[in-house]
Formats: structure tokens, C-alpha cells, sequence
């Protein structure tokens, strides 16, 4: 996945008008591509159109009681799979949005690019349990059409409401998205009595559970660039580090503390290093405890959203909107 995603500003929303309205059963479908007149001609608009309604009585409630979407959400998860899918410059009008169009809304929302890494490389596991209808791409990347990322966009509001309001508010006044049934901005702020007012427990359950595990996957990316980076900057054999760092990150991972051995085995390798003088054995020991704290803060996060997962915590699809 590039990192050049990250310093790609995004671009003006395409326009969308007369499109089919999504269904939200549970079988994917591929939809026919909507296109906009040849000419880019559209007609003048009488009236205010969504700029002038009461956001509250133009959103009401994203979500009824049965936990389907309401017209103004699906046309919400139109509008941002329309943008996603012409505005990434990968795969753009593949009318799907792939695991790189995710990467490159992470980014272009200023999540960092380790933490949309892991979000990408976990999808799979975050929609075979969630019930997301996705397919397969050649890759074998996992794919949605706009059944299945309506279907995305529903079950983090159900598992996730509280951080899913600022989410959507965000998304709306960074990529300035369109109602595509009237070419004219959504209302904004979205009020938080659109969205439910607690989370969908048992979606919350399967939420949080991927989320740990993308979680430990982070902390373990993390802390091996550490161990390069020390390696290389002390010339320190790479098995050395892996054999100190690695068994203290899995140690806190782990919710087992800092495990003794692990800094005592580093130790023992560095002291059979001819090459490395005492003052750089302290510099090293220095730098390793800097890197401790790091990965202990990375670890703690993990360890938070371990403890959250039993009483219906935890946070939102890209680890904070």
C-alpha cells in the first residue's frame, strides 16, 4: 500500500444526479455505474434545496428501529462511495471501493498511514463477522459495491454512534459531499439525535474485537520498525534486538508486565559485541528505554480496548475520527 496516498490533497466531489437507490438486504450486487449528463449541464435549482432545511428534520433518524438506514443515509453512502471511487487516484471508476480507497480516505481524513496500514490489512476480518456483503477482487482483496460499503457505513453507526457523529461530520466539511438525488451540499452539523443513542451491543462486541486485534497488529508493526531502527543505528545485530524488544512488546501485549529475561538476554548479546564501546552499550540501553515507553503507551491502548470489550467500549473504524 503507498504511503503516497498521504500527500495527495482531495479533490472537488463529482456530481450525481437521477442514480437507483441502494438496497440493504444481505446478498452483494454489483449496481450499473451512474454517470452524469454528457454535456455536465444540470438545472438551475428553485428553492434553497438542502442549504436551507433544519438539519435536524432533514437527517430525523439514520437509523429505525429495526436497524435499517433511512433514505437520507443511503444517499450519504452514496455520496461518499461515489467521491472515494472517482477521487482515489488508484483504481479510480472501478465502482467498487477496494482495500486502497480505504487507505486513501484514512489519510485524507489525517489518520497517520501505520495506523490505516493495519485497518486495511484486517478487513476481512472485520467483514466476515460484521455480515459485510464484499467479493473478491483479481488480488484477492476484498471488495464492496454499494450494497456492501451501505452495509459498512450501517454497522459502525449500530456498533458505534457516539464516534461515528463526528466522523460524519468530518467526512462532510473535508470532501464538501453532495446529495446525489440534488446535486446540493447536506446540511451540516449533523445533530447527534440522528444517530442512535447507544450502541448495538453484540455489533459493539464484534467492533471492539477487531479492533484489538488490529490493535496488536499495530503495536507488533511499530515496535519491529523500533528494533530496525536501533539495529541500524547501532549496528546492532537484528536477532539481538528481536531477542530483547520483541519479548518485552509481546510480554505487555501479553498483560503479563515486562518480562525480566528479556532485558537481561539483550544485555548478555551486547556484551559479546567487540565492536560496541560502553559508552554506546549506554546509549543503546538509553534508546531501548525510550522505545520501552513507546511500545508500553501502544500496549496500554491495546490493553484498554481489551478491558472495553465487555462493557460495550471502544473506538471508531480508523482508531479515532
Amino acid at each position: 500500500m503507498s504511503k503516497a496516498y498521504s500527500n495527495l490533497p482531495p479533490q472537488a466531489p463529482t456530481q450525481h444526479n437521477s442514480y437507483p437507490q441502494p438496497s440493504h438486504d444481505s446478498m452483494p450486487q454489483m449496481h450499473p455505474p451512474h454517470t452524469p449528463p454528457s454535456n455536465g449541464y444540470h438545472p438551475a435549482q428553485f428553492g434553497t434545496g438542502n442549504a436551507g432545511q433544519d438539519p435536524v428534520q432533514f437527517y430525523d433518524s439514520l437509523i429505525d428501529q429495526l436497524g435499517h438506514p433511512s433514505q437520507v443515509l443511503c444517499r450519504m453512502s452514496d455520496a461518499l462511495f461515489f467521491y472515494l471511487d472517482k477521487n482515489c487516484p488508484q483504481h479510480r471508476n472501478s465502482q467498487v471501493i477496494e482495500p486502497e480507497k480505504i487507505f486513501w480516505h484514512s489519510i485524507s481524513l489525517g489518520h497517520e498511514a501505520d495506523v490505516s496500514e493495519a485497518v486495511v490489512q484486517n478487513l476481512s476480518a472485520l467483514y466476515d463477522p460484521a455480515v459485510i456483503p464484499y467479493s473478491l477482487n483479481s488480488a484477492r482483496a476484498p471488495v464492496l459495491d454499494r450494497r456492501g460499503y451501505l452495509h459498512l457505513c450501517v454497522f459502525e453507526i449500530r456498533a458505534n454512534p457516539e464516534e461515528c457523529h463526528p466522523y460524519w461530520n468530518k467526512i462532510l466539511n473535508i470532501f464538501k459531499l453532495l446529495d446525489p438525488l440534488t446535486n446540493l451540499p447536506f446540511p451540516t452539523p449533523i445533530p447527534r439525535t440522528a444517530f442512535p443513542f447507544y450502541p448495538n451491543p453484540d455489533l459493539k462486541r464484534v467492533f471492539v474485537a477487531w479492533q484489538t486485534n488490529a490493535v496488536v497488529h499495530l503495536a507488533h508493526q511499530r515496535t519491529q520498525a523500533q528494533i530496525n531502527q536501533i539495529s541500524a543505528a547501532y549496528h546492532v545485530p537484528n536477532p539481538a534486538m528481536n531477542m530483547g524488544l520483541s519479548t518485552y512488546a509481546l510480554g505487555q501485549l501479553g498483560g503479563q508486565g515486562q518480562t525480566p529475561l528479556a532485558t537481561s538476554s539483550y544485555l548478555s548479546q551486547m556484551h559479546l559485541q567487540q565492536s560496541t564501546t560502553s559508552v554506546q552499550s549506554l546509549e543503546v540501553m538509553q534508546k531501548i528505554e525510550e522505545e520501552k515507553k513507546k511500545t508500553a503507551m501502544i500496549s496500554a491502548g491495546a490493553s484498554i480496548v481489551t478491558s472495553l470489550m465487555g462493557a460495550g467500549g471502544g473506538g471508531g473504524f480508523g482508531f479515532g475520527n
